[in-house]
């Protein structure tokens, strides 16, 4: 059996993909969805903040309007409520920002961007989510003024890993590895019983869809009946853990964690070149058993890693795969929108935090301050920033792999190769010899990747943007990870003491495998 990413990944990897439709409701104690919840925050919140509440907030209420809780905007002012959720139609704040009526024109010195239009209005639309403390005055953060908890930092979650011990069950028979030890103590305490046990068909062919995402043929189904070896069951699961199928089928659910996508959306929707290398490094970790710790590496710093190879700088890719806008209304705010989707992946993909809702104030419920998000972002501040491709030595969106490097040295950095050629170039991935200027045909066969740089040896200043807005800076930061993660605020406390008072911690976090914890 493996103890990489294949046995980490083999048991059902529970995925959620929250859409989150919000349907037409007034102020409710019900919390909107998570995604909802998200674009309020990232988008809304700021855009409000920014244009509205210095005339219609709890120091001025011009026409008797406030626009800072979700009750005051259906409360509305002297015209009447300013929002119809679910009806941006019929919506006064969405007629005002549009400008189309000249005696309704909000904010009144400069019309709103045409994005900020866009998305106040989808908000409208989604139904109005208002996440948080909503009342009749300025909603207020949760947590109050920011402060980290003993509570907060003795939550499971923030913990090291430690090994629980196997709870005792009444009905001991039905118990052949720990794991079943901890479902049917669930089970019995909520007077359940385990369903009986799997015949061999269906034992096979839970196993072929859980690793492949395929059945087993017949004949596959009867060889396994007919084995009566005690090895039998093993063998199966490594054969399928072999299987080129198994990478692709648990590699896919990878790339939904981490957003892939092989175009850059928005209006022209262009194609992200070579951005396939990523997803065929996916599969073949998955496939080689990679050891999870270094697969988290190559993603995040695979150009930092000594000795270099292809595979750690493919891997960087991950920083290309979200969205770009290559036509920003504000060309400095969309800097800092590419890093937010950098770090909102980050946080939820490796931390399983939502790291984001920090961008613009203190985190309302989890133990993560604004300057801890911006501590995180200091660390990719250098990173340089997606661009149109470019196929020379100084591209900032993609790396020659193998000897590319060395052969676009001489080529005096490959500024005369053909950069206007189509991205996306061969099936397999290369600089095509007729793409070279006269002369230099035969010196030019190198293969590309979608791939992070850095901007300079020093790193630029990082700062907290006040209300995440890109023009107003506030104190400086140096890079730094949350502090309720820093591991010598940590102590232990007596809910960390399990089995005979004998807390075993792993020696670093790794799924599967010896000293785990698992």
């Amino acid at each position: 059996m493996r103890t990489g990413l294949q046995s980490d990944l083999a048991i059902p990897l529970v995925v959620l993909s929250i859409i989150g439709s919000v349907g037409v409701r007034a102020a409710s104690a019900e919390p909107p969805a998570p995604k909802a919840a998200a674009f309020f925050e990232a988008k809304i919140r700021p855009i409000l903040a920014e244009n509205c509440f210095k005339c219609h907030a709890d120091k001025k209420q011009k026409g008797g309007l406030r626009l800072d809780s979700l009750t005051a905007l259906l409360t509305g002012g002297d015209r009447g409520p300013a929002i119809v959720p679910g009806q941006p139609e019929k919506s006064l704040l969405v007629k005002a920002i549009s400008h189309n009526d000249p005696e309704l024109k909000m904010p009144p010195a400069k019309k709103l961007a045409k994005r900020q239009i866009e998305d106040l209005a989808n908000w409208v639309k989604m139904g109005s989510p208002w996440p948080g403390v909503d009342s009749a005055t300025k909603a207020a953060p949760l947590r109050g003024e920011f402060k980290i908890s003993d509570k907060d930092r003795a939550y499971w979650a923030f913990r090291p890993v430690a090994r629980a011990p196997v709870p005792r069950v009444r009905n001991a028979q039905e118990v052949f590895n720990p794991i079943d030890a901890f479902v049917l103590a669930k089970l019995e305490a909520n007077g359940l019983r385990q369903n009986h046990v799997a015949n061999r068909r269906e034992l096979l062919r839970r196993a072929y869809f859980d690793l492949l995402g395929l059945p087993p043929t017949p004949e596959e189904i009867e060889a396994f009946i007919k084995d009566k070896s005690p090895d039998a069951w093993e063998n199966v699961i490594d054969r399928l853990l072999a299987s080129p199928q198994y990478g692709e089928r648990w590699g896919r659910h990878w790339l939904d964690v981490v957003r892939y996508a092989q175009t850059n959306g928005y209006e022209r929707d262009d194609e992200k070149p070579f951005a396939w290398r990523y997803r065929d490094y996916v599969i073949r970790s998955f496939n080689a058993d990679e050891p999870y710790d270094q697969f988290i590496r190559e993603q995040l710093a695979g150009d930092e890693i000594l000795p270099h190879s292809d595979d750690a700088v493919i891997a960087t890719g991950y920083y290309r795969l979200g969205v770009w806008d290559d036509e920003p209304d504000d060309t400095r705010q969309a800097v800092f929108d590419e890093l937010d989707d950098i770090i909102t992946t980050t946080g939820q993909a490796f931390l399983g935090l939502t790291i984001n809702c920090a961008r613009c104030h203190d985190h309302k419920f989890d133990p993560i301050s604004q300057r801890d998000y911006y501590k995180l972002l200091a660390f990719l501040d250098n990173i340089k920033g997606y661009e149109k491709p470019r196929f020379v030595i100084d591209s900032a969106t993609l790396t020659a792999l193998g000897n590319g490097r060395e052969k676009l040295t001489r080529l005096g950095g490959g500024q005369k190769t053909g950069q206007k050629r189509k991205a996306q170039g061969s099936a397999a991935g290369v600089t095509p010899a007729s793409a070279a200027a006269p002369g230099q045909a035969n010196n030019l066969d190198i293969a590309w990747a979608l791939s992070v740089h850095e901007k300079g040896r020093t790193a630029p200043k990082t700062h907290v943007l006040i209300r995440g807005n890109a023009a107003s800076e506030g104190d400086e930061v140096e890079p730094g990870f949350p502090d309720v993660l820093a591991p010598a605020k940590l102590k232990p406390t007596s809910q960390m003491v399990q089995g005979e008072g004998q807390l075993i911690i792993s020696p670093r976090p790794r799924f599967g495998g010896e000293g785990s914890g698992v």
